[in-house]
């Protein structure tokens, strides 16, 4: 009689549950090395495309040329190493001194700098006199003289500018070249910004003085002193230069306004003028910006993927302040390791690809108002907000900052326009006693109008349409209003007092 078939036995169970193990890890190691190494090879491609545009991830091949210090307005005594922070220390905090006060609750709130290229209207001095000195002036003189005190704490730092205006560049010093550079370039230190936004109110303020003293002379060397500054801030490679430079300028032309508005300009007062705002370049200023930005945050991206800090800095973006993240396990927390060169290099992927193709591209072919504009670029952002959008995690933290200040910068853009076609106009009523009734070669979408009084010129407004040369101003408070404000309506306008 046969005998039956052995019974086949079982694998023990610990065996089944290692092959288990070890299918999923082969899977999970699998994917890994595959999801990274097709990341890794977006990312070249990515880069190869946009140094074969001629553009560089090099920040430090970005930074602006050595400046003689002979020929350099920003290496005075006055303003050297403002940009160090051992050596300009001294310098800052004798700035420092001379800005305006702080509001409290004595003083009350500031009163508005001039606004006028804004507003069409000259800036109250009585209200600065009182605010300064806690008297109410008893005539525009008075409030004028007042105001001169109050700010006159160090008249030789003030005449040390106007006595370099004529140098043939601005840039802050120590060079950008010569700076040790952060492992974090979003580390990078930039003190000496606040050292102009000190010194632009006052020196605003100090134009309008002497203005109403008729002084225009004086105006005019002040206005030169603002340009200066605001070619140096705008020579900044970071995006915050940039930001200060947009406001220096923006005060300068408020300045170059008042000027124009006192009708007491000469032929050599304008040429000045216009030769000094030529200097400037406020759509390079914004593409140098925004190059410096991309290679910044490609930068930072390297150094999370190469220290594995995706975690943090994913725990950081997606949990408010306060709350806990506990629950992502330690399993989570190894895979989120393995998975992070990949999940940074599609980050990169697409802060280059969205970076370029909305801001650097349209800013370098057509100028800051194509970038401003950013409908495209606001959906694609709104489409990458969920949390899970891991390779969008810089992008979402970094290009609306850019996108904002591309607004606020593309103002700077028309009033660059607006400016230098007012000193045109200016040039030709020197010359000739009059505006006159047609004006050709203006910027595209600039109009004129010779009005009564004198001329009136606009650019479609952040709308981008033509509204007939109307300013909208703020209801309650006109002297508040921006034009580069989200709720701005209307269109960018240069016009006079109907008196002036």
């Amino acid at each position: 009689m046969s005998q039956p078939p052995p019974l086949r036995r079982s694998k023990p169970v610990w065996l089944r549950l290692l092959l288990v193990f070890g299918l999923i890890v082969g899977f999970v190691g699998g994917a890994v090395i595959g999801f990274n190494a097709y990341a890794a090879a977006k990312l070249r491609a990515a880069i190869a495309d946009y140094e074969a545009d001629g553009e560089t991830l090099d920040f430090r091949s970005l930074l602006p040329e050595l400046v003689p210090d002979d020929q350099n307005f920003c290496a005075i005594p006055e303003l050297a190493n403002l940009a160090d922070e051992e050596l300009g220390k001294a310098n800052r905090e004798r700035i420092e001194a001379m800005a305006l006060p702080e509001p409290n609750a004595i003083r009350g709130p500031r009163p508005s700098l001039p606004n006028g290229a804004t507003t069409g209207k000259s800036t109250d001095l009585t209200l600065w006199a009182k605010w300064l000195t806690g008297n109410e002036p008893h005539n525009e003189a008075s409030a004028a003289e007042a105001v001169e005190r109050a700010l006159s704490k160090d008249p030789e730092l003030v005449e040390a500018l106007i006595a370099a205006v004529d140098r043939p560049a601005a840039a802050w010093t120590p060079a950008w070249k010569t700076q040790e550079l952060p492992e974090i370039l979003y580390g990078i230190q930039v003190p000496h910004l606040k050292s102009a936004q000190d010194l632009i109110p006052v020196v605003s303020l100090l134009v309008q003085v002497a203005e109403r003293t008729q002084d225009t002379e004086h105006a005019v060397e002040l206005t030169l002193a603002q340009l200066r500054l605001a070619e140096a801030a705008y020579g900044d490679p970071m995006l915050v230069g940039t930001l200060v430079g947009t406001t220096c300028l923006t005060e300068a032309f408020d300045s170059i306004w008042t000027i124009f508005a006192s009708g007491l300009q000469t032929p050599e007062t304008i040429d000045k003028l216009r030769s000094a705002i030529g200097r400037i370049d406020v759509r390079a200023a914004m593409l140098q910006a925004c190059r410096a930005d991309l290679a910044t945050g490609c930068q930072a991206i390297r150094y999370v993927k190469s220290r594995n800090e995706l975690f943090k800095t994913m725990s950081d973006l997606s949990y408010p302040e306060g709350e806990s993240n506990k629950e992502l396990s330690f399993i989570s927390r190894k895979l989120w390791s393995m998975f992070t060169p990949g999940i940074c290099d599609l980050n990169s992927v697409n802060l280059i690809g969205l970076e370029y193709r909305h801001l650097i591209h349209p800013i370098r072919d057509s100028g800051i108002a194509a970038a401003s504009e950013g409908s495209v670029l606001e959906e694609e952002l709104t489409r990458r907000k969920g949390i899970w959008r891991l390779d969008s995690i810089f992008v979402k933290l970094a290009l609306p900052m850019v996108m904002k200040a591309a607004k606020k910068i593309a103002v700077s853009e028309a009033y660059f326009d607006l400016a230098i076609t007012a000193c045109r106009l200016e040039a030709h009523f020197a010359e000739h006693g009059s505006y006159p009734e047609t004006l050709g070669d203006l910027p595209p979408d600039m109009s004129y109008d010779r009005t009564a009084s004198r001329y009136r010129l606009w650019l479609p407004g952040p709308d981008g349409e033509d509204d007939g040369g109307k300013r909208i101003l703020d209801p309650e408070k006109p002297e508040k209003t921006k034009f580069h404000a989200d709720d701005y309506q209307g269109d960018w306008v240069w016009d006079y007092p109907v008196e002036s």
